[in-house]
């Protein structure tokens, strides 16, 4: 294992060094805590094994030749695109609710509009009937005037 371990370098990491190293990492007993309770050499020697082979698993997912790889990168693209989408479809619902408020605000300017004019109209016909009250007042007034004192 030594003469295994002697030969991994940075460039030498790849899937075949891992093969190599499974007769070890497959053991149940294969494990940092219990190796050091043998050694404490072998422990750390154990935990630097399994941090490479880790990495080395994790490497050779990422070489583009590697159908785990390409798999990836197609999910990646697919949910790019999907989340294009969402913002293109988000963008477009914010461009729709600024229009609403536009238009509710541009509602609400002509109702208040509308009630200070109706307000206005409904004066003035208020006025008219008190004008035409004042004058049917005056003349039912002019027309008892002119009853004799029994009939009022």
């Amino acid at each position: 294992m030594i003469t295994l371990l002697k030969g991994i370098g940075r460039d030498s990491y790849d899937a075949n060094t891992v093969k190599k190293l499974e007769r070890y990492t497959k053991m149940d007993n294969f494990y940092e805590q219990h190796m050091r309770g043998i050694c404490n050499e072998a422990g750390i020697l154990c935990e630097w094994v399994l941090i490479v082979t880790g990495y080395i698993q994790d490497k050779s997912i990422m070489e583009p030749n590697n159908q785990r790889y390409t798999d990836l990168v197609s999910q990646v693209k697919v949910t790019q695109k999907k989340l294009r989408t969402t913002n293109n479809q988000i963008d477009g619902l914010r461009i729709a609710l600024l229009q609403l408020d536009r238009t509710l605000q541009k509602n609400v300017n002509e109702a208040q509009e509308t009630k200070a004019e109706d307000r206005s109209e409904m004066i003035a016909n208020l006025e008219k009937r008190e004008t035409v009250l004042d004058e049917v007042y005056s003349r039912v007034k002019t027309e008892i005037g002119k009853m004799p004192e029994a009939k009022k």
